[in-house]
């Protein structure tokens, strides 16, 4: 793999230290480089989180017989700022709860477990056995319903997000608290509750990407041919680390629906729908089920003819 290296400014052939989210690559050496701080760490003295100690020592053998989390983390990522917050609060509902269990930050085993992207959080058992995967996501998403990690408690997990999919509804996924509105172009608050009943997209994405913009135009001229054959159908924007500013330009191109700026529902969609790489398009019928997070991929391909997105109508699309 080659890239280039957003410490140093140098290129790399071997694996990097990257961040999907912030698209962020990292050489091994330059990511376990000590003593270097960033101005956000010196203005966040919380870092990398309250709820437990990165200083000092501990023997190896204390940690004989529990469970011993790793947290692999970057100040200069979004991501990981974001998921801090959450691992200290789910620590201390373990330790709550008396559990035989500590968290430790060690940087210099970055190499040992080949890591890939960040946050990751990866957990020894009591055993001295790693988990397979990395737990970060598993947090992020269940958070304490997560604990203990086990086979059998992440196959519960899929089965409760397969049965919360299965009553999904349009204000479930686009309402949180009190905010339970979108905005239109023209500033005016319309109540997802009015939405209720009609197909919707969600669309993913920031101005700055490369892939989006050149993206934008397409899913333009798509919305337009379906808005005229259809009425009953709307557009959201989701906002990805976008400045208010270019936010609205890309809005008033789009014609599309948008949450305030630096709502907190665009990063929580961002999760749920496990957003890896952007513009991505996820389809919603008119009960509010998620059609296809494909969305992209089939507006590239047939245009405005994808729609309604229903595999039906694409099959029988294809068989024409």
């Amino acid at each position: 793999m080659v890239y280039n290296c957003d410490g140093c400014g140098k290129g790399g052939n071997i694996w990097s230290f990257y961040c999907e989210e912030c698209d962020f690559d990292l050489h091994p050496k330059c990511a376990l480089k000590e003593g270097e701080e960033t101005k956000d760490d010196e203005k966040d003295e919380s870092k990398p989180g309250e709820g437990w100690a990165c200083d000092g020592e501990m023997p190896i053998s204390e940690l004989v017989g529990k469970t011993v989390g790793l947290y692999f983390s970057l100040s200069s990522c979004k991501s990981c700022d974001d998921f801090t917050p959450k691992l200290a609060e789910f620590y201390e509902k373990l330790k709550a709860q008396g559990e035989n269990f500590e968290d430790k930050c060690c940087e210099k085993l970055v190499q040992s477990f080949e890591l890939s992207t960040v946050p990751t959080w990866v957990v020894i058992r009591p055993d001295g056995k790693t988990l397979p995967s990395n737990v970060a996501k598993a947090i992020e998403e269940h958070g304490i319903q997560a604990h203990p990690f086990t086979a059998e408690k992440f196959a519960e997990l899929a089965e409760i997000e397969k049965a919360t999919e299965a009553a999904q509804t349009l204000e479930s996924v686009l309402v949180s608290g009190d905010r339970n509105f979108v905005i239109a172009k023209d500033g005016a608050k319309i109540l997802v509750s009015d939405l209720v009943g009609k197909n919707i997209l969600l669309y993913f994405s920031a101005y700055w990407c490369p892939p989006c913009r050149a993206f934008l135009p397409t899913l333009i001229k798509a919305c337009q041919e379906i808005k005229a054959k259809d009425d009953a159908f709307e557009v959201i924007f989701i906002s990805l680390t976008e400045t208010k500013p270019l936010l609205m330009n890309t809005l008033q191109r789009c014609h599309g629906w948008q949450f305030p700026f630096g709502d907190e529902r665009n990063a929580s969609l961002s999760r749920k729908f496990k957003v890896q790489g952007i513009s991505m398009l996820v389809a919603f019928g008119p009960t509010g089920q998620t059609i296809t997070k494909e969305a992209r991929m089939l507006v590239m391909l047939h245009g405005a003819n994808a729609y309604t997105f229903i595999d039906e109508h694409l099959k029988e699309m294809e068989a024409k």
